[in-house]
């Protein structure tokens, strides 16, 4: 579960604190939406999180989008190497 996914005001800063799964994907969505994922610039720190489950990988993809179709960007920092190869994998590189 999610311990805390946050998103402050300005150019934007989330962190996560735990694995995002099934569980914790709908927190991680609700705080992009009400935080702002759509500003300028979101930066999404990965240093807690130890794995990203498929609804992880489908909450990331859906903000990425939000967060385009707004004309900003996401960007994900400090992801285990486990959890940057799966972003590899998947497009989110």
């Amino acid at each position: 579960m999610v311990d805390h996914a946050r998103l402050l005001r300005g150019p934007q800063h989330g962190e996560v604190c735990s694995k995002i799964d099934w569980d914790s994907a709908p927190q991680l969505l609700d705080a992009a939406a009400a935080h702002g994922a759509a500003s300028y610039r979101t930066v999404l720190d990965l240093d807690g999180v130890p794995i990203v489950g498929s609804s992880g990988v489908n909450t990331l993809l859906i903000t990425q989008r939000i967060a385009r179709s707004a004309g900003g960007r996401l960007r994900r920092a400090a992801p285990s190497a486990s959890v940057a190869r799966l972003f590899q994998i998947v497009g989110l590189g």
